[in-house]
């Protein structure tokens, strides 16, 4: 008899633990659900604005860094923000970063996302790695002064040109999010 109601008690504990199991299941996938129904939400309705403070400009959000940092500062807090130092790829956009660069800072220079760190006058973009279709340098730019400037910069002064500057400068930069959604 004593074997027959370990069985027994075996029973119930294996039946006891498969509906708790089965009750667990049916609240992941609810929970599940409700997640993907609340990240439908936030794609929906949050991805397309910009952050309070930054400006929105064809599909991506700006935002000028006013702390002077190095451009691997700059780059990393960009990151920081969910997005990169920013990628210049027409002259309409770099137009607008002149107009809105005048708009909330005065007078400074500012990091953008072009390096030719790895290769000396191979200028990438750092957010993807492709060479800049869209160029907007000073006269007699990029030069690589005293073999040491791989980082680019937009120079106020000379009405947001570009020039490659040492990457260990610490000056403004502009950081760009890609509106998605």
């Amino acid at each position: 008899m004593k074997g027959y109601l370990e069985v027994i008690l075996a029973f119930c504990v294996v039946y006891c633990v498969a509906a708790q199991e089965t009750q667990y299941e049916e609240k992941i996938l609810e929970l599940e659900r409700k997640v993907d129904l609340l990240a439908r939400n936030v794609n929906a309705k949050e991805c397309s604005k910009c952050p309070i403070g930054w400006t929105r400009y064809g599909g991506s959000c700006y935002l000028v860094l006013e702390a002077p940092l190095t451009f691997s500062g700059a780059r990393a807090a960009c990151a920081k923000r969910r997005a990169v130092l920013v990628h210049i790829n027409n002259a309409e956009e770099n137009k607008f970063l002149a107009s809105y660069v005048k708009r909330k800072s005065k007078g400074y220079n500012y990091w953008i996302g072009l390096t030719d760190y790895n290769t000396e006058g191979t200028f990438r973009w750092i957010d993807d790695k492709s060479s800049p279709t869209f160029q907007n340098w000073a006269y007699n730019q990029p030069d690589n002064a005293q073999n040491r400037e791989d980082c680019v910069h937009l120079i106020t002064r000379l009405n947001f040109k570009w020039n490659d500057r040492p990457c260990l400068d610490r000056i403004k930069s502009i950081c760009e999010r890609k509106i998605t959604g």
